[in-house]
């Protein structure tokens, strides 16, 4: 076996390679100290570029969805301070000029509906946007941030919100007779269908215009309808051997579309139908109200006993109506239960004007004499408001009222 010390290099003591780097000349030493920080310079270069990058790649995703991720009191302040968009001078607003048909809060918004125009107001009655279009007869519905306006018997329709018109568009056949949106954008349209083989139909939209679903009735004039958490209620009427008939059907569009529930009656006339968050649909007839589960089965009966239904209203799974006697003012504020029961029933003095989801309480009840904030504990504050009140409606917990000439912000009191 050959010797050991032949097959191996001894290793130098560490002693003399320090003193071998010791040795080194001082160009040496500086030529590999700024090899090293060329190196770590250009690490923090790539990791500085590939940051930026993220940051403007990030920055480009929330420009694009900007109207989606920024909640509205950021995007109110940021527009207020740095473009001046939206800042007014504070109610009264003077409206002259102006016929508004409607109005009701969207967001952090007022949305006024004119005969021209839709217009959207701060909370300092400055005008954050303004859309015009071009037909008669609009009418207003709402949800979430969501504004859909159609043509009453026409076929022109609008999906607005505060930033934008999402949609613009004319039905290809056919007059519009109503519609609804939900929070997220989807819209339904009713229209009497220009087909012979059917006498009205609804469809069903994404915000983005894209169908989800369609039903066409040859039996069935529709109504009213509603959209809510996937489910649609559809109210319809007909003329069967001379006798009137309505009929409530209820559709699982995403998860069963093709097996709609159906619930007919002889001798009524569905007009209103409002969906309740586990399913129960509130049906108002000229005769009563009635509530439905999901199946069809009828929770209860509200009758009005012989007085007026004058108008309808819904909040937080609580239907409401004003019953008024015939030809004469006055009358009763009813809300109810899912089942139809009498939650609360108030009465009320002088002409009726409105009833508007929303305020301190659960509605808000407008007459030529008052206005009230209403809960099913009953009226929890009054005020005395201007005989040329028309329309109220709540705007963060207060009364904006519609007055011949102004809109005007009116802070409730508590009663005594």
């Amino acid at each position: 076996m050959a010797d050991s010390n032949e097959r191996m290099t001894p290793r130098p003591p560490a002693e003399d390679s320090r003193a071998a780097g010791r040795s080194a000349s001082p160009a040496d030493r500086k030529a590999k100290h700024r090899h090293r920080r060329r190196g770590r310079n250009m690490w923090r270069l790539v990791l500085r570029i590939v940051l930026l990058v993220a940051l403007l790649a990030g920055l480009i995703l929330a420009l694009l969805h900007w109207r989606d991720l920024a909640p509205d009191a950021m995007v109110e302040w940021i527009e207020e301070r740095f473009t001046g968009k939206g800042k007014g001078e504070g109610f009264p607003l003077s409206i002259e000029g102006d016929t508004v048909l409607d109005m009701t809060q969207v967001g952090r918004q007022m949305a006024v509906l004119t005969d021209t125009s839709l217009v959207f107001l701060s909370q300092s009655a400055g005008t954050v946007r303004t859309c015009s279009f071009p037909f008669a007869n609009a009418r207003m519905f709402t949800a979430g941030r969501y504004v859909l306006l159609l043509e009453q018997g026409g076929s022109r329709y609008q999906l607005e919100t505060r930033f934008e018109t999402w949609r613009s568009e004319r039905i290809a056949a056919g007059n519009l007779l109503t519609g609804c949106v939900d929070e997220k954008g989807n819209f339904a349209l009713a229209l009497r269908s220009a087909s012979q083989d059917y006498l009205s139909e609804v469809v069903l939209f994404d915000r983005n215009g894209n169908r989800q679903f369609l039903w066409q009735s040859p039996k069935w004039l529709v109504t009213d309808v509603a959209l809510r958490d996937g489910r649609l209620a559809v109210t319809g009427l007909s003329a069967v051997n001379g006798a009137l008939e309505s009929a409530l059907i209820l559709f699982s569009y995403r998860s069963d579309p093709n097996n709609p529930v159906r619930v007919e009656q002889s001798n009524v006339l569905f007009s209103r139908v409002f969906l309740l968050a586990d399913g129960t649909a509130a049906v108002y007839s000229e005769q009563s109200v009635q509530t439905f589960d999901k199946a069809g089965a009828r929770l209860g009966q509200f009758s009005y006993g012989g007085m007026e239904l004058t108008a309808v209203c819904c909040r937080d799974d609580k239907p409401a109506l004003v019953l008024s006697p015939a030809g004469g003012q006055g009358g009763y504020l009813v809300i109810l239960d899912r089942t139809a029961a009498v939650a609360m029933r108030n009465p009320f003095s002088g002409a009726f004007r409105s009833l508007t989801a929303g305020g301190p309480a659960d509605f808000w009840l407008l007459t030529d004499a008052a206005l009230a904030a209403v809960n099913t504990g009953g009226v929890t504050q009054t005020a005395s408001v201007g005989t040329d009140s028309r329309l109220a409606a709540d705007f963060d917990g207060q009364a904006l009222i519609l007055g011949l000439t102004e809109l005007r912000l009116h802070k409730q009191e508590e009663s005594p």
